[in-house]
Order: structure tokens, then C-alpha cells, then sequence
């Protein structure tokens, strides 16, 4: 029996295309235009995204990008009730803001408290706790979500409110009603399985598997990837014109896996010899479908050469080529 090897992936840091850098530093600004329907730059803290308008390719009118919250938080004396202030959203508060005040208990699950219009909000503990975590989300009216970094505070003598404290949540359930988390998946590991044939067209497939994160509010998995291949389209002599290199597929594909306790997944239909950009993520907590969760837009990528393994013969009566 043949002994198949997996071998570690090597996790890379995205960073932006070259094309995104050249055109960031030009004159960008709404009604300009670009060169590539869906293609994304940041310049001053604004996202401008290339969009259609009519048989035009223009920058759209931007999206300011929230910063990420950052806040304060201090206990009155009887350690249950915390003011928490998010400091960098102090001058000129957008009226479409809502920001989300969420703690956690002895590394439990996070209870929503509040969402209010306020970026300040006195946040008290109904639970018994030796150790305390807070968090500050905000959100605007275009579905942008930015989450705080986590506060912790740990406590040497255990901090029991008065019996009968109330606090804003109605249950710690409630805290689902924020988005999912996603993280990167860590530890995967991939090999090319057979290929085989879509008609009369050869095609790929890769196996991924890793080890099952510890979490006790993962839902399931995304998996995120797309064609990195480039080709160049033939030049028109006649009027000494050549084309720039274009990718041999710009569609970016998602899979969606629903099952907390699955370890593996097998990605098929690839285009055969083509390099392929993976991303697996884990989905912890969030309500609603897990292929409406939206990804992080840089992080950690996997990169795998597709089409390891020889493609067999074509079926008996299919002509290829």
C-alpha cells in the first residue's frame, strides 16, 4: 500500500499587490478612473472600491474604515461595576454608530450587556468571578463590525455581587447575537488526492485536514480560495497592441462546512496545474448562516500548488484537447 505523506503548509503574511500600492499613491477620488472592476484601495483611512458606472470603471465614493476601539475601564470599589469610556471616539460621534458592551466571566461565554449610541457605558457584573474579560464592538449603518482588544483582569479573592444585582443582559445567551469570531485555522496540514476528469476537462483536488480547535462555541468552518494563475492574452499585430496579464479565474471561491466535529475537507473542480491561494477559518458563536459570516479581509494565507498527483487517462470515448 502506497504511504501518503502530509506535508505542513507554510502560513505567509498577505500583504497588499503591487498594483494596489502604485495606484494608492495616485490621485484617488470618487468619479476617477480605474482599471479593475471589484479592485480595493485604502487611502487615509478611506476604502474606495472600482465599481461600474455605466460602460465606465469609476472609485466609488469611499467608505470611511472604523478604527478599532479603544477604551478604559475602571472598577468601582466593589469590583462589579465598571465604567468603560472608548476613548478614540470621543470628538464627533457619527449618529449611525452603535457600540456593544460584552463581558466574560472565568473565561466563559460572553455576555452582551449593552448596545448603545454612547461611546460610554457602566457595565455591571451579575455573576460570581474570580476573573474578568470586557470587550467593545462598534458598528456603523454600513455593516463595518470592529471589535476591541480583550480586557482581562484577574482577581486574587472572588468578587461576588450583592444577591439580586441586575444587569442590561437578559440572559448570557444573548451574547450570539453578536457576529461570529473567526480565526485562522493553525496546524493544517494538506496533499493533492488524484485527479480526475469534469467531462471531458482534467481537474484537481486537494485534502486539507487540521487539528479541531478547543472551543466550545465553534459552529464550523469557512474555507476561502482563489486562482493566483496569470496569463497573457495574445497581442493584436495589427494595431501593436499586447494586453496586461490577467488571472485565468478572478472569481474568489467560499465553502461552507456546518459540522463543529469535521477535521478535514476535500477541495475539488480546481483547474489543473493552476496555483491555488487557500485561507481556512474556524467560526466561533454569532447566530444566522455560516455563509453570510463575513471574513477578514487580511490575515494569514495558505499557499498550494494544485495537480501533485498526474491526472489519469481520459475515460474511454472522451477527446481531449
Amino acid at each position: 500500500m502506497k504511504r501518503v505523506n502530509f506535508v505542513p503548509l507554510l502560513i505567509v503574511v498577505l500583504t497588499l499587490s503591487s498594483s494596489n500600492l502604485s495606484e494608492a499613491a495616485t490621485n484617488i477620488k470618487t468619479g476617477a478612473k480605474c482599471s479593475k472592476a471589484g479592485q480595493i484601495t485604502i487611502v487615509a483611512s478611506k476604502k474606495y472600491t472600482c465599481v461600474k458606472n455605466g460602460k465606465k470603471l469609476v472609485w466609488n465614493k469611499g467608505l470611511t474604515i472604523l478604527p478599532q476601539p479603544i477604551f478604559t475601564a475602571n472598577p468601582a470599589a466593589n469590583n462589579y461595576e465598571w465604567e468603560v469610556t472608548v476613548t478614540n471616539y470621543q470628538g464627533g460621534i457619527d449618529p449611525t454608530l452603535e457600540f456593544s458592551y460584552s463581558f466574560a466571566v472565568n473565561g466563559g461565554m460572553w455576555n452582551l450587556f449593552s448596545k448603545s449610541k454612547s461611546p460610554r457605558e457602566k457595565i455591571v457584573v451579575n455573576q460570581s468571578f474570580n476573573l474578568l474579560e470586557i470587550k467593545v464592538a462598534v458598528e456603523d449603518s454600513n455593516n463595518q463590525y470592529v471589535t476591541s482588544p480583550q480586557f482581562q483582569r484577574l482577581f486574587r479573592v472572588t468578587v461576588v455581587p450583592p444577591q439580586g444585582t441586575v444587569s442590561n443582559n437578559s440572559s448570557s445567551n444573548e451574547a450570539t447575537s453578536l457576529p461570529a469570531a473567526v480565526v485562522n485555522l493553525q496546524g493544517v496540514q494538506w496533499r493533492n488526492e488524484p485527479g480526475y476528469y469534469i467531462g471531458s476537462t482534467p481537474a484537481s483536488r486537494v485534502l486539507f485536514r487540521w487539528p479541531k480547535p478547543l472551543d466550545n462555541n465553534l459552529r464550523g468552518y469557512l474555507v476561502k480560495y482563489e486562482n493566483t494563475a496569470m496569463f497573457s492574452p495574445p497581442c493584436d499585430l495589427s494595431k501593436a497592441l499586447c494586453e496586461a496579464p490577467r488571472r485565468v479565474d478572478s472569481k474568489v471561491y467560499k465553502r461552507v462546512i456546518n459540522d463543529p466535529s469535521v477535521e478535514f475537507v476535500i477541495i475539488d473542480g480546481l483547474i489543473a496545474g493552476s496555483s491555488y491561494e487557500f485561507t481556512l477559518y474556524a467560526v466561533s458563536g454569532g447566530t444566522g448562516s455560516l455563509d453570510s459570516v463575513t471574513l477578514p479581509s487580511s490575515g494569514f494565507r495558505l499557499f498550494v500548488l494544485t495537480s501533485g498527483e498526474a491526472v489519469p487517462d481520459a475515460p474511454t470515448g472522451v477527446t481531449v484537447g
